[in-house]
């Protein structure tokens, strides 16, 4: 996930994470120049909840692009 650096960015993403009983087993986020990057190893049951987990990941605010690797 790339967005822009703010204040409460990954308490937001984890807020949501709870919110979808999604379990973060791995964070990584670096910050540089007003902008994070930051990965996340979850466990989901199918395809179908990772894609709406994706979608949900990039209506949050400041958010510029998520995707899997």
């Amino acid at each position: 996930m790339e967005a822009h650096y703010r204040h409460g960015l990954l308490r937001d993403i984890g807020d949501l994470f709870a919110a979808e009983k999604v379990n973060v087993t791995k964070v990584d986020s670096q910050s540089r120049n007003g902008k994070a990057k930051m990965r996340f190893a979850i466990v989901v049951p199918d395809a179908g909840q990772l894609e709406r987990l994706l979608n949900l990941v990039q209506r949050i605010v400041d958010v510029i692009s998520v995707r899997r690797i």
